[in-house]
């Protein structure tokens, strides 16, 4: 993907996006319908407005990346899960019901490379098995990043 159409994809009107501004009306689904029909601005929109949580839609990743990734198909595209995923989308729903929101990503459910350094229990092996097992001591910039804004980080 070029950087222009990054730019010009739905992803990046995320931050400047708001439930007032959802192109696409949030009708709650069950399954991978969930995830493969809704634009993420349409989530963010049904997070803010509390007809969805942020721990229904992580175990909703969860369970879709198990029907897809470890079954089924078996990708085997996803490394490691991050075994505090959930516990971490419970917390977000928590501070949302508080008042207290991170950022635009708030509650949202987020993967990414491996070789992305996480200061968690997660390791950050770059797909080596030299590396296997070897867990970073601190976030990278972009991980710290999308703690702050408030997203889950699922693996």
């Amino acid at each position: 993907m070029q950087r222009r159409h990054l730019l010009l994809s739905p992803a990046a009107l995320l931050p400047f996006s708001s439930p007032a501004m959802a192109d696409t009306v949030f009708r709650p689904k069950t399954g991978s319908a969930l995830l493969e029909e809704t634009p993420a601005t349409v989530l963010a929109a049904a997070l803010a407005s509390g007809k969805l949580s942020a721990h229904h839609l992580a175990q909703q990743c969860l369970l879709r990346i198990n029907a897809i990734d470890r079954r089924g198909p078996r990708l085997n595209s996803i490394i490691e899960l991050n075994p505090d995923a959930l516990a971490i989308a419970k917390e977000r729903d928590a501070e949302r019901r508080a008042g207290k929101l991170r950022g635009p990503l708030h509650g949202l459910p987020v993967l990414l490379k491996d070789n992305i350094a996480t200061g968690d229990r997660m390791s950050t092996s770059a797909g080596s098995l030299a590396l296997a097992g070897v867990q970073a001591v601190r976030d990278a910039h972009v991980a710290q990043r999308l703690r702050e804004a408030g997203a889950v980080i699922l693996g």
